[in-house]
């Protein structure tokens, strides 16, 4: 299903760091005509903290602590919801941790997009202990959003010809079209060293059919970009070789956002799980939406 034909949710902080993936969904829902439900989880103190503190233990925040955040939010987010006009908005607040509540509001909502904030800068963990949750367990995808949103004049869109990148490719297409916007189609030809990854060496083919291979994988591309429904939107296609992900960074700053799936389709891409997503979700600087497999 479309995660553009479905409601969409937003991550909100107690600060404004994720105020600007806010704007990001209105516009998006606005376009297609979607509501927009934003959420604050508030962990409530754990239980060692709030004994030091002298207060209480309890795993649920009371009523008018919870009030009075909904109240902060609301009058820090008003201008956004009013610069939205008519687009439908809810803001839920609860006491949960972030990433189970938006997992479980995500289920519930049957959310077709999760829309995030920038991750916090944490020395020596990996990013996306909200985003790689919410990707793996919510029924939608991950739109994660770093700065103000600007006009979308360009989406980037990463293709490997896999059912997940040619999905992507489908929601690159349609909020193209919603934009007035150009989609520019990626795909990377993985380098020898790179393909042959956990591959038995007396069984390697001779080097000379790696530019086999490669001539193949642009005639399969251009087959698919040939074949696909563009329905009007201008588009454009480049073929490079190169690890997936830097030749997405490398590109990604020409346009205004990133369009990828989750996953390949070769014993590689399967070693190489949600590496390329991931990595792009971290390093890049522009809008990221991150489609998962449609199945």
């Amino acid at each position: 299903m479309n995660p553009l034909t479905r409601p969409f949710l937003v991550g909100l902080e107690a600060d404004a760091r994720a105020d600007p993936a806010l704007s990001a969904a209105l516009a998006i829902g606005g376009r297609f005509g979607q509501r927009v439900v934003a959420l604050h989880a508030a962990p409530a103190a754990p239980l060692l903290w709030a004994a030091a503190e002298g207060v209480s233990a309890s795993p649920v925040l009371e009523p008018e602590v919870i009030e009075a955040l909904r109240k902060r939010i609301e009058a820090r987010i008003a201008p956004r919801i009013a610069a939205a006009g008519s687009v439908a908005f809810e803001l839920k607040v609860v006491t949960a941790q972030p990433t189970v509540a938006l997992v479980e509001a995500a289920r519930e909502l049957g959310a077709g997009i999760v829309f995030l904030g920038p991750r916090r800068e944490r020395s020596r963990i990996d990013f996306g202990s909200t985003a790689r949750a919410v990707l793996a367990r919510a029924p939608g995808c991950v739109w994660v959003q770093r700065e103000e949103p600007t006009d979308v004049r360009t989406i980037l869109c990463g293709v490997d010809l896999s059912p997940t990148s040619l999905h992507a490719l489908e929601i690159a297409r349609d909020l193209a079209r919603a934009f007035h916007a150009r989609v520019d189609v990626l795909s990377a030809f993985p380098p020898p060293e790179m393909a042959w990854i956990g591959v038995d060496e007396a069984a390697l083919p001779p080097l000379w059919d790696v530019e086999a291979l490669r001539r193949a994988a642009q005639k399969d591309l251009d087959k698919a970009v040939a074949d696909f429904d563009w329905r009007d939107v201008e588009h454009a296609v480049e073929f490079v070789e190169g690890e997936p992900a830097h030749a997405l960074l490398e590109r990604h700053t020409r346009n205004d956002l990133v369009v990828l799936g989750t996953h390949g389709r070769s014993r590689l891409a399967a070693f190489l799980l949600g590496s390329v997503a991931y990595a792009v979700l971290r390093e890049a600087s522009r809008p990221v939406l991150v489609v998962r497999d449609p199945t």
